[in-house]
């Protein structure tokens, strides 16, 4: 098996958790609100989703093959699912984040593994290793563990 995505998902990893990190960075009054924290979620989103427009400019500038094969396979129903969950999940990060601290983040992230063993179960046809399985019970397990955890301090 080829390692080569290995490196992509340590970035990812280091990119993903500082972006967590930086939405515990807002207002106490936000934080107050779960309208608030969740309008904040939306913002970060809109935001997100204009610098991704520019980046993709960017890349069609100096890629424009790349890019015009990637625009030409594009399944629009699985795009349109993608960013329809992608501004779901956003908003309640947030939340998550604002009202969980490190705790809620890992609590989200371990259980974000069973929908996508299961997915790929269901719709690739995935068989389920063993340790796979096993997986999901310590998945489970450890969030049941970071919520009976340590309280964030205030």
């Amino acid at each position: 098996m080829s390692l080569s995505w290995l490196p992509y998902s340590l970035f990812g990893a280091l990119i993903y958790g500082s972006m967590s990190f930086s939405l515990g960075f807002v207002s106490p009054k936000i934080k107050k609100s779960l309208t608030g924290q969740m309008g904040y979620g939306f913002v970060y989103c809109a935001l997100s989703g204009l610098l991704s427009i520019i980046a993709l400019l960017g890349l069609k500038t100096h890629m424009s093959k790349d890019i015009n094969t990637m625009i030409s396979n594009i399944d629009v129903r699985v795009l349109a699912l993608t960013a329809i969950l992608n501004m779901m999940v956003n908003p309640v990060h947030a939340i998550v984040m604002n009202e969980g601290g490190s705790v809620g983040q890992q609590t989200m992230y371990s259980l974000a593994i069973i929908p996508v063993l299961v997915g790929e179960a269901f719709f690739y046809g995935e068989k389920l290793s063993i340790k796979q399985i096993i997986g999901i019970i310590l998945a489970g397990g450890g969030a049941y563990l970071m919520a009976s955890g340590r309280k964030r301090s205030e």
